[in-house]
């Protein structure tokens, strides 16, 4: 039968158990606090929800090469300067050392993007990596239809501690001449969001 809580003011709560023949226990804190629900309209904080999942908002950024096209040398694993960004939820991607450096920890889907454009240049792969903390984590190469245009594209989780842990993205190719990195949102980008807080 349900149990209804009448307050001094007149107001009511009603608690109304499931119609079965089970049993379920509704086991409270020990502590004054408030109770979360499907109902809630204001913010979740992670203390109501506990550690196993991120309360909304988590750290998420998209940074690409704003400057001019970057040249990257035939057979030289080269640091993509990612000079801006369209956004950047934690402030935490640096412009300057183009690296994400996120402040919470946790498992992270991070994608990057490199198209490199030539002059009738011929090359045997283009590729593009993931590095955490200096060393390669990720990496992925492709072989280009034509001279003109290639692309190399990455898609991965990693593992960032909220510390000292960062990411940056390095593109490559092997062939002739000079390649570029092309610049623009579009083209070359690294971006990321938190997936999963730990």
């Amino acid at each position: 039968m349900p149990v209804k809580l009448t307050s001094v003011a007149g107001g009511a709560v009603t608690i109304n158990p499931p119609n079965t023949a089970s049993t379920f226990t509704l086991t409270l804190p020990a502590a004054t606090a408030n109770l979360v629900s499907t109902g809630d309209t204001g913010v979740i904080s992670q203390t109501m929800i506990g550690s196993g999942m991120y309360a909304g908002y988590g750290p998420a950024f998209f940074a690409y090469n704003g400057g001019g096209a970057q040249s990257v040398t035939s057979g030289v694993i080269t640091k993509i300067a990612l000079t801006s960004t369209l956004f950047d939820t934690s402030a935490r991607f640096d412009t300057s050392l183009y690296r994400f450096l996120p402040l919470v920890a946790g498992y992270y889907q991070v994608n990057c993007n490199v198209l490199f454009g030539s002059v009738g240049i011929a090359t045997s792969y283009v590729g593009v990596q993931l590095y955490k903390n200096g060393s390669s984590y990720s990496y992925t190469t492709n072989q280009p239809n034509n001279t003109n245009w290639a692309g190399s594209f990455l898609s991965t989780l990693v593992y960032l501690n909220g510390s000292t842990d960062y990411i940056e993205m390095y593109a490559q190719y092997q062939g002739s001449g000079t390649w570029q990195a092309v610049a623009g949102a579009g083209y070359t980008s690294m971006s990321g969001y938190l997936a999963r807080a730990s």
